[in-house]
């Protein structure tokens, strides 16, 4: 692929991946990982692709600050995840991660099953072994792919009754974990000058096209709402599946 089909590719998925996040919360590194990843290599990708993502998340958090009286079990979730998260960043270059993604893959699409065939899975809500495996999982997938939305994406949807406090659950954990994953890229020195410019320039355009998904997403009902988020994870099985094998 060519240098300029490359950043063009890279632009229209910062703009649909900024949209998304906007409207649900999530779909930004789901996104613009993959498509930078075929154009620049997927270390770039994920160095990249983590300040703007964090400027998102963090525009999402104050936007929904107003549910944080409901806030059980994040600490521990959080916490959890920036641990994994933190091991992930450390040990990332002997990490396959394409075990990783196979997981996520198996996870995101038995998930999606569930969704389209709710009688085959009755326990939606899972027990304690989720509330550990998920952070764990995500925290990892962030600072190893970069990408843990479908992992915490579905722990949060069916843990939450309204987009406000299913966003603010899930940009609390990705806010945590991101802070925590650009501390350790800038310190293990994965960010030369040309990347920190990269990524500072995409910030403005990603949280542009966050307010607007912003505006859609607060028309929708918690029916729509919910389809959405499940599209949007089940859309990500198809670059994950071609990054995976």
């Amino acid at each position: 692929m060519s240098e300029p089909a490359a950043i063009g590719l890279v632009m229209a998925s910062l703009v649909l991946g900024a949209l998304s996040s906007g409207i649900v919360g999530l779909g930004f590194p789901i996104v613009v990982i993959p498509a930078m990843a075929l154009g620049f290599g997927l270390e770039i990708a994920v160095v990249v692709s983590a300040l703007p993502a964090l400027a998102i998340d963090l525009a999402n958090l104050l936007e929904t600050w107003n549910e944080r009286h409901d806030a059980r079990g994040l600490v521990p979730f959080g916490a959890i995840a920036a641990a994994s998260g933190a091991v992930g960043a450390l040990t990332r270059s002997g990490i396959d991660e394409k075990i990783l993604i196979v997981v996520l893959v198996i996870a995101v699409g038995g998930f999606v099953v569930n969704e389209f065939l709710p009688k085959a899975m009755p326990s939606r809500r899972g027990g304690k072994a989720t509330s550990v495996v998920a952070p764990v999982l995500g925290g990892l997938l962030q600072s190893t792919v970069g990408i843990s939305s479908p992992v915490t994406g579905t722990y949060f949807l069916n843990r939450t009754n309204t987009r406000d406090a299913f966003i603010f659950h899930l940009t609390s954990t990705f806010v945590v974990v991101g802070i925590v994953r650009l501390f350790l890229l800038v310190a293990i020195g994965s960010f030369t000058y040309d990347r920190w410019l990269a990524s500072i320039g995409l910030i403005v355009l990603g949280l542009a096209g966050r307010a607007i998904g912003s505006r859609v997403g607060r028309r929708l009902d918690r029916t729509h709402f919910r389809r959405i988020v499940v599209g949007v994870l089940a859309t990500s099985l198809i670059p994950l599946t071609l990054q995976a094998f």
